[in-house]
């Protein structure tokens, strides 16, 4: 995935991703340690590190 043809200007990310890159930041009733795998984790810090994104803290 890339940025290029989008311009250069700074963007603004937002959404609920239903996912997760630390077990830390998995919250909810129900939740449970392994219902998001490792894999995914890594799946998913590889699109925010590959597009530049910072994942921010909720306020």
């Amino acid at each position: 995935m890339s940025k290029r043809g989008f311009g250069d200007g700074l963007w603004c990310v937002v959404g609920d991703f239903n996912a997760v890159r630390r077990r830390e930041e998995q919250r909810g009733i129900g939740t449970v340690m392994n219902s998001i795998s490792s894999s995914d984790r890594r799946e998913f810090d590889s699109f925010l590190v590959g597009l530049n994104l910072e994942d921010l803290d909720p306020v």
